[in-house]
């Protein structure tokens, strides 16, 4: 075999193993599940803090017992409330195994917003769309009837739950009593340290919830603040969380300029395909790339927040693999602001 063509052998050999060794380590990233941890100060000077997990993008297939499991772990961290912010499903039959993984954080309190694979089955895209600017202002997209995801069982679980529907709604989640030495559980009651009810009221702390339905097939609509009722009035309005799948700055900036303390988001997989050095490379909606995972803060016109991105637990039917970013929840401890 003449030298020349023995070397082009020997290249492409190279090059074929390179890319097995590459996307074997890209697929073994999506299961690595991680979590990550940040600090928010946002509650009131002297307030005790609140640990919120952020869950996103689960993205939830029959036999997907790795991630079915890890997702049941995450009650050992005992949070103080759950929030998820959509893209559950990956195909049918998806939802049984998720309600199932989800459990045991289901006996939290909680909200949530859908994502549009919360309703329908991905499709198969051509990638190049992604970097296409005109498509990431979100729109409305028509799914067949037979691509349709048993979202209303899904749905149905987490409000049976109790956790607050936000698509488009708003609503109040009242956090857990604190703990005493006396044994207490989650409800203030006779034996929980309060020498009365009205006592034990004053003492609970509510969490204002405002959500919209997912911006990246045109469904948001803005519904502000809930109203205070008596409970709320007597109790303590612990912080302000805004929550969307896809984090548009049309949803961001009305939220932000609403008031919001704290947004969630996802949608994003935190590029999914990121490039060492450079990070994503798409962010899959309108902020830039290098917001698409993460926590930071967001500012729109005079008002500033903080913003979670969550770079997601799963990973697209279609692209079934990670680079740069793994699979991650985000547990937020929300801690008081310094005087």
């Amino acid at each position: 075999m003449p030298r020349l063509k023995r070397c082009a052998v020997y290249a492409s050999g190279a090059a074929v193993a390179l890319s097995s060794v590459i996307a074997a380590k890209a697929a073994w990233n999506a299961l690595d599940f991680q979590l990550e941890e940040h600090a928010v100060p946002v509650l009131e000077p002297g307030a005790r803090p609140v640990r919120l997990l952020h869950i996103s993008d689960i993205h939830m297939a029959p036999g997907q017992s790795a991630k079915a499991m890890w997702l049941r772990s995450l009650a050992d961290l005992e949070p103080d409330l759950v929030i998820n912010t959509g893209d559950n499903l990956a195909r049918h039959n998806g939802e049984g195994p998720l309600i199932e993984a989800l459990a045991p954080l289901l006996e939290r309190p909680g909200a949530f917003v859908p994502g549009s694979h919360c309703y329908h089955t991905s499709r198969l895209k051509n990638p190049l769309s992604y970097l296409n600017k005109k498509r990431l202002t979100g729109e409305k997209i028509r799914y067949a009837r037979k691509d349709e995801l048993d979202w209303r069982r899904m749905h149905a679980a987490f409000e049976d739950a109790g956790w607050v529907n936000a698509a488009n709604a708003n609503g109040w989640i009242k956090l857990p009593a604190a703990k005493t030495s006396g044994g207490a559980g989650s409800e203030p009651h006779s034996g929980s340290g309060f020498r009365n009810a009205q006592e034990a009221a004053s003492a609970t702390r509510w969490v204002a919830v405002s959500g919209v339905d997912d911006p990246h097939i045109g469904l948001d609509q803005p519904t502000g603040w809930p109203e205070p009722t008596m409970e709320q009035t007597i109790g303590t309005v612990a912080f302000r969380l805004g929550l969307t799948h896809a984090p548009y700055r049309r949803v961001l900036n009305q939220l932000t300029t609403a008031g919001a303390d704290l947004i969630l988001a996802g949608h994003t997989h935190g590029g999914q395909l990121a490039l060492p050095g450079f990070g994503a490379v798409v962010s899959n909606a309108d902020i830039p790339a290098g917001r698409a995972a993460g926590l930071g803060v967001w500012i729109a016109g005079r008002k500033r927040t903080y913003l979670n991105v969550s770079q997601g637990i799963g990973a697209s039917r279609f692209v079934p693999f990670r680079t740069g970013f793994k699979p991650a929840a985000s547990l937020i401890t929300l801690v008081a602001r310094e005087v």
